[in-house]
């Protein structure tokens, strides 16, 4: 496949760059206060556990809330990839959750990987930015918590 780019879509690329780095920076920063913060806690085993719990408990609640509380719904006729990976949740037949077609999917086989083998119009901006957002923050709070995840596993 070879692409050809106009002079004035490289500034694309270059405020991209940008924003990434941006979001890295701010992702490291709040990341170490966050470490700081954990680490003035002192946290014993058992409130380590209760910790553990209540991130479980939020991520979950999230991922499960969000998209009935942002549903956008499309036609399930503009998807490439299999309909079983495209969640109808609370959408009339024939159409899918935007949303809960990239929360409710194995992160590691077929979640976000939607965005890069569908046509642009099978995600809204507006989705891919509160998705983006949310695995943001899960990934920032995952980060230093007693889970026994390390640095890979959140980054499924």
């Amino acid at each position: 496949i070879s692409a050809t780019f106009g002079f004035f879509e490289y500034f694309t690329f270059i405020l991209f760059g940008i924003i990434g780095g941006i979001a890295g920076a701010a992702f490291c920063e709040l990341n170490r206060a966050l470490a700081l913060w954990r680490h003035k806690l002192a946290l014993t085993l058992p409130w380590k556990g209760v910790e553990v719990l209540l991130i479980t408990i939020f991520m979950s609640a999230l991922i499960c809330w969000l998209p009935y509380a942002w549903r956008e719904c499309s036609s399930i006729s503009v998807v490439i990839a299999p309909s079983e990976h495209f969640r109808q949740l609370d959408c009339p037949d024939g159409e899918y959750n935007q949303l809960a077609s990239l929360f409710m999917n194995p992160l590691g086989s077929i979640g976000i990987n939607l965005l890069f083998y569908e046509e642009k119009s099978a995600f809204s901006v507006t989705t891919c930015i509160i998705a983006g957002l949310v695995y943001f923050c899960m990934t920032l709070v995952t980060f230093g918590s007693a889970i026994s995840s390390g640095v890979f596993i959140p980054l499924l």
